[in-house]
């Protein structure tokens, strides 16, 4: 055929040409009347071919097809797009396309035992539609695969992009995982848990712990995932990691042991102190550095010191908690700045206690006289640590200007997130979970 031929082929309206199943994805991307379209605008041609496009769309996501698609040769001027566009555009269609219809026929395709490349596709697509349905066929394509072919990066990477981004957008995907954790294999248990650390979401914490009785999974994957997430959402789970830690702090293994000491210290764990204290003490001597290491993320402190020292230390810190932290709390609202802004800065001086006072401080904005508030923004902001997010919140609500603003910027750095200064948008941020 040649190029003349092809080219009015190409543009020949569908009734003219020789059916066959590419037509409809055909004249969605073909050019109309020489107008150019985006490609949202693309999509939703795409999307208009409905369900029965499905195997066909799915086919050139994969590369298969193309050729049958365009013909024996390229005419730029037929089509609103590239060759190499297509696949994504399809892609993004098949997203938009009914759920359960691209997961009943993905379902199919992966019964025929696909290649890896076409597992990873399957798992992008799952991820695109955001159906709590697809975590049946997530499970089971794990199950299936095993530990050997999840150890390659590109699909360990695909099934857990395509779980978070299911539990993150539908609220009905937490109930079925927590029914399907009894049955739930080991290598997929490890995805999940991988998945709900990376998420960072308050409900992933009732799933680590019910997995944290499975004593065949791993314990320091699943603790450390549990502080990070405890981390990042403390107003809500703080002293859910500390509760399992405490007996590991006396556990028979060493291993275990380690593992409180290590966590509790990326915990900024205060109440740790004492259990860190007689670790020093231990019989490992990698133990008894684990403990040091910690003491010294709580303290700013050198690592090696002795245990005398270390015990002097807590001994000084604890008294100082005790007799000077409700009168200086009570100085941070009072109506003199001075002897405000100077206990304000004694606050900071003592970094045992920096996420108890962060919280403790934040939640005083709404009564400090100016200009502390913003000073103590400034120096919440310094301390980065997201147990202040709740009290800088209500902050915004202030009728001063100064904290207002001072109290937003250090929202934004603190979260990571752009949101304007809008208490209810600040407020529903905080109650989601900080995502």
């Amino acid at each position: 055929m040649t190029r003349l031929a092809c080219a009015l082929l190409a543009l020949a309206p569908a009734s003219t040409r020789p059916g066959d199943a590419y037509d409809g994805v055909r004249i969605a991307l073909q050019r109309h009347a020489g107008v150019e379209r985006s490609p949202e605008e693309l999509t939703r041609a795409l999307v208009a071919q409905g369900p029965k496009s499905i195997p066909v769309q799915y086919g050139l996501v994969l590369g298969s097809g193309l050729d049958e698609l365009i013909g024996a040769d390229w005419i730029p001027e037929a089509w609103a797009c590239q060759p190499e566009q297509i696949p994504e555009l399809c892609r993004r269609a098949l997203a938009e396309l009914p759920a359960k219809d691209v997961i009943a026929h993905l379902t199919q395709v992966s019964r025929g035992e696909p290649e890896i490349k076409e597992r990873v596709v399957v798992m992008r697509i799952l991820a695109g539609l955001r159906a709590p349905e697809g975590l049946e066929l997530i499970w089971s394509t794990t199950e299936e695969l095993g530990a050997l072919e999840l150890g390659y990066p590109s699909v360990r990477t695909a099934v857990r992009t395509a779980m978070g981004s299911i539990l993150s957008h539908a609220p009905a995907a937490w109930g079925w995982v927590e029914k399907r954790l009894e049955k739930t294999d080991a290598t997929t248990a490890l995805l999940l848990i991988e998945t709900l650390g990376e998420l960072r979401l308050p409900q992933g914490m009732a799933i680590l712990e019910a997995l944290l009785e499975d004593e065949h999974l791993a314990e320091r994957t699943l603790l450390t995932s549990m502080v990070e997430l405890e981390l990042h959402t403390p107003w809500a789970l703080g002293g859910t990691s500390a509760r399992h830690l405490e007996p590991r702090f006396r556990a028979r293994e060493p291993e275990r042991r380690a593992l409180a000491a290590a966590l509790a210290g990326r915990l900024l764990l205060a109440s740790a102190v004492p259990e860190l204290l007689e670790l020093l003490e231990d019989t490992e001597p990698w133990v008894r550095a684990t403990a040091a290491s910690a003491l010294a993320q709580l303290g700013h402190r050198p690592s090696d010191l002795d245990p005398d020292a270390w015990a002097g230390w807590y001994a000084r810190e604890l008294s100082w908690r005790e007799q000077r932290v409700p009168e200086l709390l009570s100085i941070l609202t009072g109506p003199k700045p001075g002897p405000a802004s100077e206990a304000l800065h004694e606050l900071f001086t003592h970094p045992l206690w920096k996420r108890e006072l962060a919280r403790e401080t934040a939640e005083r904005l709404t009564k400090a006289q100016h200009p502390v508030g913003p000073n103590a923004c400034a120096l919440l902001l310094d301390a980065h640590l997201r147990d202040a997010l709740p009290g800088l919140v209500q902050a915004l609500s202030m009728r001063d200007s100064r904290l207002r603003k001072a109290a937003w910027r250090t929202l934004q750095a603190l979260s990571g997130t752009d949101l304007p200064l809008d208490l209810a948008a600040w407020k529903e941020f905080v109650h989601t979970g900080g995502i």
